[in-house]
């Protein structure tokens, strides 16, 4: 996995695949990013965290979008079966509207 670092707190020098002034670029395998849980005992490193904020904020995005997607299909829906209705109740034909 790659995600972005600041200089600040890279404990584990080993993972930077390469750096600029201000960013850095680190590899972190899927297996040590499972490893870590949050606790008071340990920190997570800069690197874990953003990894782990890349990770929610995509997550995030895909629910949003999602929900968004079911609103409007909800909306839609709902217009549908009320054109229905009043097209029965009042003998016409909106269809074309």
């Amino acid at each position: 996995m790659k995600g972005k670092g600041t200089l600040l707190g890279i404990y584990n020098k080993t993972l930077l695949s390469s750096c600029d002034n201000t960013k850095c670029e680190f590899d972190m395998s899927e297996k040590e990013m499972n490893s870590y849980r949050l606790t008071s005992m340990e920190e997570p490193s800069d690197e874990m965290l953003s990894q782990l904020i890349k990770e929610v904020a995509e997550e995030a995005k895909q629910k949003s979008e999602a929900a968004h997607k079911k609103f409007f299909q909800e909306i839609r829906d709902g217009f549908r079966k009320q054109r229905t209705e009043w097209e029965k109740e009042y003998n016409i034909d909106m269809s074309n509207e």
